[in-house]
């Protein structure tokens, strides 16, 4: 803990949780973003950066309202390449593009990326609900 303090974080919670165990919360003043310290999970040892902590008050409502926002995620291959302008429409995010392979997350009515889609060579096509961390991730970039 002392090193995060010389670092300019400040202790926001130290919670005793059982069995010697503690639950640490530091962060830098007035911001929202947070650290936790806890060394007693076995799939987040110590310097790792695995986990992920979401405060809210009804996780379930949270997680279907993103889902429900429509994005999906797409993967297709094609027998030619694409121009990359092909996909330059309102709701297409984290395209990418390999020769004739190419994925995105689209945000929309799916009946927009079926119109762009059924004019393409299509070798092959995946679309899938975006995992609960891509959502996230989504976010963030």
């Amino acid at each position: 803990m002392a090193f995060y303090s010389r670092l300019g974080f400040e202790l926001l919670a130290d919670n005793e949780m059982g069995n010697n165990r503690r639950w640490l919360q530091m962060g830098f003043k007035g911001n929202s973003t947070t650290i936790t310290l806890v060394t007693w999970f076995k799939q987040m040892p110590p310097g790792s950066v695995q986990g992920l902590v979401i405060r809210t008050d009804s996780f379930d409502e949270d997680v279907k309202e993103l889902r429900e926002n429509g994005y999906k995620k797409i993967s297709l291959s094609t027998e030619e390449p694409v121009p990359a302008q092909f996909f330059d429409i309102p709701g297409i995010a984290n395209l990418e593009q390999n020769q004739n392979s190419i994925s995105f997350m689209f945000n929309g009515n799916v009946m927009t990326i079926m119109e762009k889609l059924h004019k393409l060579p299509l070798v092959d096509i995946l679309i899938e609900e975006p995992s609960l961390e891509e959502i996230f991730l989504h976010y963030y970039e």
